[in-house]
C-alpha cells in the first residue's frame, strides 16, 4: 500500500499518524488499520493526522470517501479529531458534520494542538 501508518497510545485516545500518497484505496486502508488498532486496544477515541501527498479530493469524491470509511467503520469511533495537514481548503469541514453516526463526535482541525485540546475536552470523555 502506498502508505505508512503509525498509531501511538495517548491514555485516553489513539494518536495515529498516515503519510503516503493520497488517494480512495489509501484512505480506506489506513482508517482500517486504525479500526482495528482501536479494538485490540479497547480505544475508541482516535487523533488522525494525515500527511498524505498528492492532490487532494474534490468536494463531491470527498463526500463519497466520507460516506465509504463511515458505511465501513460503522460505529467504532466514539470521538475522531482530523487534521490534514496539506488542507487547502475547509471541504472536510463541510463533509464531516453530515457523515458523523450518531453517539459519536467528530472534530476537524488545522493543527494537532487544536485536536488534541479537543480530544482532552470533558464534554467528549
Amino acid at each position: 500500500m502506498p502508505y505508512t501508518l503509525s498509531i501511538e497510545s495517548k491514555g485516553s485516545y489513539l494518536h495515529a499518524t498516515v503519510t503516503g500518497q493520497n488517494g480512495r484505496e489509501t484512505v480506506i486502508g489506513y482508517f482500517e488499520e486504525i479500526r482495528a488498532a482501536c479494538r485490540s486496544r479497547d480505544c475508541y477515541r482516535v487523533l488522525v493526522e494525515e500527511r498524505l501527498e498528492g492532490p487532494r479530493f474534490s468536494l463531491p469524491e470527498l463526500f463519497q470517501l466520507a460516506a465509504e470509511v463511515t458505511a465501513l467503520s460503522g460505529a467504532t469511533f466514539e470521538v475522531l479529531a482530523y487534521v490534514d495537514v496539506h488542507a487547502e481548503s475547509d471541504s472536510v469541514q463541510q463533509v464531516a458534520g453530515q457523515v458523523a453516526q450518531p453517539g459519536s463526535a467528530i472534530g476537524v482541525f488545522v493543527t494537532v494542538a487544536e485536536a488534541e485540546r479537543w480530544l482532552r475536552n470533558e464534554q467528549h470523555s
